[in-house]
């Protein structure tokens, strides 16, 4: 702003606030007041509201003024209201108004600037947005994606624990077939060295500590057993564990291969960031 322009503001600052611009105020609203009134008359109106009729025959119906610009008049009428130019009014109505094809082309041009104007405004309020939204929903969907790939990945811990203990449990299950086979088998000998350690057993001809050996050693077998029946539903049911825990894990990145497709502006739920 040049120091012109700053002291015809401070000028005109100065004048609105004086006693004297106030009275100019005054004056041109009743000079409106007075055209108003007059163009009421000219156009065959009253207080009663009559017709106006415009240059191409257009008529108003119980018409009158609301307000006035430099390139026309706001009137209401029984269908509505609506801007009507000076250009599309009689020469006497836009005499009234002292019509001037200059300034009022000078007020258009202003106009469809601004219009222009605040169009692109809005244009780059919408395209700012629009980024906003979509990175918002971006991030959202990072975020989802980030969240499945780290299930999967316990999912798939879990799983490896499940075989690490099926494989454990297939170990000493067949141990212990073994040993019952073999322990079976030790009846006719006096030593025999098994998962349980070294199992010894008296001469034959001590015919009670014969008999006690055996004894104990079907105790040994009978244990064997028992722990047996005791680890085979548990090792089932950790193979349903892993069947489970495997058609989870395929529904799961098959549900991860989608949300990576997805657009996230139209797939995603999230909030405004504003």
């Amino acid at each position: 702003m040049t120091s012109l322009k700053k002291a015809v503001m401070i000028l005109l600052a100065a004048a609105a606030m004086s006693p004297v611009y106030a009275q100019i105020q005054d004056e041109v609203k009743q000079k409106s007041l007075e055209n108003l009134s007059e163009l009421a008359k000219t156009v065959g109106m009253s207080e009663n509201r009559k017709n106006i009729i415009l240059k191409d025959g257009t008529v108003l119906k119980n018409a009158y003024i609301l307000s006035q610009k430099p390139n026309g008049v706001n009137i209401a009428h029984d269908d509505g209201a609506s801007f009507f130019r000076f250009s599309d009014m009689p020469p006497q109505v836009q005499k009234l108004f002292h019509y001037n094809p200059i300034q009022s082309a000078s007020y258009e041009r202003r106009f469809q600037q601004s219009q222009r104007e605040a169009t692109l405004k809005e244009e780059a309020d919408r395209i700012k947005r629009e980024q906003a939204m979509k990175k918002a929903a971006t991030q959202i969907k990072d975020e989802r994606i980030m969240k499945q790939r780290t299930f999967i990945q316990n999912l798939e811990l879990q799983l490896a624990e499940a075989r690490r203990k099926a494989a454990t449990m297939d170990k000493q299950i067949e141990e212990n077939r073994k040993d019952q086979v073999n322990l079976s088998k030790a009846k006719k000998t006096t030593a025999y060295v098994w998962g349980g350690g070294l199992f010894r057993r008296p001469h034959f001809r001590d015919i009670a500590a014969h008999s006690q050996g055996n004894q104990a050693l079907a105790g040994t077998v009978n244990d064997l057993r028992q722990e047996t029946k005791t680890l085979e539903p548990k090792r089932d049911q950790i193979e349903v564990d892993i069947i489970n825990l495997e058609l989870r894990i395929e529904a799961e990145k098959n549900s991860l291969e989608k949300m990576m497709k997805k657009d996230p502006l139209i797939d995603f739920d999230f909030e405004m960031p504003w």
